[in-house]
């Protein structure tokens, strides 16, 4: 006999594991929405430490190297246009 608890645990919902690995499977769109999402706040992080005076500045060359890699992320998942959109980055070519 099962409990009403065991029942709604058979009626969850399951997260799609790898047939390789067995771990959980991201979707594409939170995959990107992470790699936005990211971007973002590097980009944040980025304009607090320009309004900082005591932030060192192999700091911020790590912030813009954490931009630069994520933004190739994007760029990687096909998203770069918005990820070109959060720097403020004109998408018209010179």
């Amino acid at each position: 006999m099962t409990s009403s608890a065991d029942q709604s645990d058979k009626n969850a919902v399951r997260t799609k594991r790898s047939k390789g690995t067995g771990k959980p499977r991201v979707s594409r769109i939170q995959l990107r929405s992470h790699f936005l999402n990211r971007l973002e706040w590097y980009v944040d992080l980025r304009e607090r430490c320009k309004k900082d005076p005591g932030c060192e500045e192999w700091k911020m060359k790590a912030v813009d190297w954490a931009i630069y890699s994520t933004f190739r992320d994007c760029e990687e998942q096909g998203i770069v246009n918005k990820a070109k959109a959060l720097l403020d980055i004109d998408n018209k070519p010179e």
